[in-house]
């Protein structure tokens, strides 16, 4: 079964939350981007993991595209 993803990918620590309360329900995968990752580190996906147990969380670490 195919299974639907939303990337986060604002700075905005805030807005990711925000954004992702609002598509949560509707996606399978809440994916945080590098940029949003690395500008928000480890306590946005903790947030995340906490608000949104239901939802695969996809963290994208790369530092280099090809």
């Amino acid at each position: 079964m195919a299974q639907t993803q939303m990337a986060l990918d604002s700075l905005d620590f805030d807005a990711t939350v925000a954004l992702a309360a609002t598509v949560a329900p509707h996606v399978d995968i809440l994916e945080i981007g590098t940029p949003c990752i690395k500008h928000n580190g480890i306590k946005l996906l903790e947030t995340l993991r906490a608000k949104f147990p239901n939802n695969k969380i996809l963290v994208d670490l790369k530092t280099m595209d090809a």
